[in-house]
């Protein structure tokens, strides 16, 4: 966990137990495996025995983002993965990354990328 150092110096908080970095790794895996499913950080910490806080805590502390971040940036990376390769409609691509509607979904997505998947698709040729 190499941002953990740094981060326990500035903020105080506890090094990860070797329990909490398998709980991690589960959580990381079960996030990237299960995108298309709700995912929620409250759910998410209890599913893994620990607070919003700590969960938070242990994914800053290896993936620089917090728990919501991560997946957000999960589910962007892959739907652009999605949209390159012509996987797929604009709105399959939502729902394969996790958004029930695909306005919202397109909203997050011009925010990340600074274009609409739309666009992204018909760049690519599709």
């Amino acid at each position: 966990m190499p941002n953990c150092e740094r981060n326990q110096e500035r903020e105080n908080t506890p090094k990860p137990t070797v329990l909490e970095q398998t709980v991690l790794a589960d959580t990381i895996a079960r996030v990237t495996a299960q995108m298309a499913s709700p995912l929620s950080v409250p759910q998410l910490a209890d599913d893994a025995g620990l607070t919003e806080s700590r969960l938070n805590n242990l994914f800053k502390c290896e993936t620089g983002n917090t728990c919501g971040e991560f997946i957000r940036s999960e589910r962007m990376t892959r739907a652009r993965e999605l949209l390159t390769s012509g996987d797929g409609t604009v709105k399959q691509v939502a729902a394969a990354v996790g958004f029930n509607h695909v306005s919202n979904f397109s909203r997050s997505y011009r925010e990340w990328y600074g274009e609409s998947p739309a666009q992204a698709l018909k760049r690519n040729g599709t």
